[in-house]
């Protein structure tokens, strides 16, 4: 089961938030000058932080609480920038109910604008239910 694709753009204030959350303190998170000065694109988006696409993409699944994540891998395949464009889905690559509870594994695919897979994201999940879209 996947989700749609769907577009978005990280901005340079999400990743400057993530990295003053995270305790990140390099300049090419920051500064677009300290960024071109080592060689970058733009600013580039910190590994983990691709994860946040979650928050755009619908998918066509429902968990129920408590929802648990039990181990999260970031993946990343090409360096990334700030305000450009990508499209991302969420593939459940399995499921299964065992013990009174669901454990899941999601996977969170971004491509850039030339179809090249620049990341992805794997989270092992545990949940209280699980439901289908148009089953819920």
């Amino acid at each position: 089961m996947k989700s749609e694709y769907f577009s978005f753009h990280f901005t340079k204030e999400e990743v400057q938030r993530y990295c003053g959350l995270a305790g990140v303190k390099k300049a090419i998170y920051y500064s677009l000058e300290a960024a071109l000065e080592e060689g970058f694109e733009g600013i580039p988006l910190p590994p983990a932080l691709p994860m946040i696409a979650y928050r755009h993409i619908e998918k066509p699944w429902q968990l129920a609480e408590p929802v648990i994540l039990r181990k999260q891998e970031c993946r990343p395949h090409r360096i990334m920038y700030a305000d450009r464009a990508y499209v991302g889905a969420v593939k459940l690559r399995s499921h299964s109910f065992r013990q009174g509870r669901w454990f899941l594994i999601e996977e969170l695919v971004i491509f850039d604008q030339e179809n090249h897979l620049c990341f992805n994201g794997i989270s092992h999940l545990i949940a209280g239910g699980f439901f289908e879209n148009n089953t819920v």
